[in-house]
């Protein structure tokens, strides 16, 4: 629920708050700024990836399944590693 959150939370944000990132790369520019089209796709790839995580995790069936994608599963296995 929380990725949810965040997702939707990261939409609205990008057109409510001005300047948007791109516009401050335009506005400051570095030898490190990324071109505008990359850092797009970079976010579209993001949220892809978020909503694919999300969907995997309601639609599991078995419980071994949600029990390691959620954050309960992963800590777990981490300390015992």
């Amino acid at each position: 629920m929380a990725i949810l959150v965040n997702l939707v939370a990261n939409i609205i944000c990008s057109y409510v708050v001005r300047p948007s990132a791109e516009r401050i790369e335009v506005l400051y520019a570095t030898p490190f700024n990324s071109k505008p089209f990359v850092l797009r796709l970079y976010w579209l790839g993001t949220f892809i990836l978020l909503i694919g995580y999300c969907s995997t995790l309601f639609l599991a069936k078995k419980r071994e399944t949600k029990v390691f994608l959620s954050i309960e599963g992963v800590i777990p296995l981490i300390n015992l590693q």
